[in-house]
């Protein structure tokens, strides 16, 4: 039913994010006039967007919102006298026009092309006498009562809930699970990535220490003094100190430790400037994970959070169900009657988690390798 425009296999949609379809769909179903009018506007702007048409559930819930909105808005005001009789036959017109509109949007759907718009109707599970009040509407002398077009337009709407909105909520629910999944993936193993690269790095370098190497210059692997090169200069951009000597030799300051930086880049201050750029990066993603709650064994990111998503809470109704039972109000739907709801947890699948400044440079077990053969060879 999401029929919308299509382009070399994009499917073209009039919403800006999967995250602004879902809050429309919470607000129409809130049965609270206020959020329900947030959401007609944010139809009112879909439709407004260059898209060749609405899918057909977006674009029959706009006029049953439309008119649902109307009635409530009129009818306290014809109750009171401060609006003419005749205008509750005006709703009914509205009503009656949105009724024809419906089904005539839907019998040309999929493989519902029928003779008889009874036989539509009972395909698409949608009550017969809907069917009659539409051919009474077309062909009769008078308009069908307000209450029961009210009782029909909230049927509509309920069909349009459990027909395309909760299997559109469903699929979108899958499709970023899936996602999720796969950039927790990803990320998990860029974290893993770097931390083993910074720590690797540090060992390579202790082992150049034990073979008796005092300056980075000295290293016999450019690629590795290159790294080394690189973190000096990283380090010096983001934390350099005000302190200074005599000999203008240059600090870095991280976490109230200042760190001397000789003119002759050594072995050893390259080791401290390795343990405090690991340092930082888990500190940072302290901000980020619950460290505590992670299993021994496991990074954060390692966990699967979307396992343990929780099912998605609409807003309270604010009209008691026993109202809900003995009234007929437009657009006020018993949740009881809904099929299915979204569970997902639409925060957690969409967020972007963050990224570490540094990749994995994938020579870097290279770089291990060429120390400890250097190593072996001098003993």
């Amino acid at each position: 039913m999401a029929v919308s425009g299509k382009h070399d296999g994009i499917k073209q949609v009039p919403w800006l994010s999967p995250a602004e379809w879902h809050d429309v769909y919470r607000q129409i179903y809130s049965n609270d006039a206020v959020e329900q009018t947030k959401a007609y506007e944010t139809l009112l702007t879909w439709k407004a967007r260059r898209m060749p048409k609405l899918p057909a559930g977006v674009d029959c819930t706009l006029s049953i919102l439309q008119v649902c909105l109307r009635d409530r808005e009129w009818t306290s005001k014809i109750d009171n006298g401060e609006l003419p009789m005749y205008c509750e036959n005006d709703l009914s017109l509205m009503y009656s026009t949105t009724i024809m509109r419906f089904l005539n949007y839907f019998s040309n759907i999929g493989q519902t092309k029928q003779t008889s718009m009874f036989k539509i109707a009972n395909q698409l599970k949608i009550p017969e006498w809907i069917v009659e009040l539409r051919h009474e509407t077309a062909h009769g002398h008078e308009l069908p009562s307000i209450g029961v077009l009210r009782v029909a337009i909230n049927i509509l709407l309920l069909w349009l809930h459990d027909e395309y909105w909760a299997p559109e909520a469903h699929a979108m629910e899958k499709c970023y699970l899936k996602k999720g999944e796969e950039v927790l993936e990803e990320e998990g193993e860029s974290e893993v990535e770097d931390f083993t690269y910074m720590i690797e790095i540090w060992t390579t370098v202790s082992l150049y220490v034990t073979a008796d190497y005092k300056l980075v210059s000295d290293l016999p692997d450019t690629q590795l003094r290159e790294m080394l090169q690189d973190l000096r200069t990283y380090m010096l951009s983001e934390y350099r100190s005000k302190t200074s000597d005599n000999a203008e030799n240059e600090y870095v300051s991280v976490y109230k430790r200042t760190i001397k930086m000789d003119k002759e880049y050594n072995l050893q201050a390259a080791k401290t400037l390795l343990l405090a750029k690991i340092s930082i990066d888990l500190n940072k993603s302290s901000n980020n994970y619950q460290w505590i709650g992670c299993p021994i064994g496991l990074l954060p990111w390692q966990v699967d959070s979307l396992k343990s998503l929780e099912p998605l809470q609409l807003n309270p109704s604010k009209h008691p169900v026993s109202v809900l039972d003995s009234q007929i109000v437009a657009g006020i739907i018993n949740r009881k009657n809904l099929k299915m709801q979204s569970c997902i947890k639409w925060d957690d699948v969409l967020r972007k988690k963050r990224r570490i400044e540094r990749k994995c440079n994938k020579g870097v077990v290279d770089v291990m390798n060429r120390a400890l053969e250097i190593v072996k060879n001098q003993k």
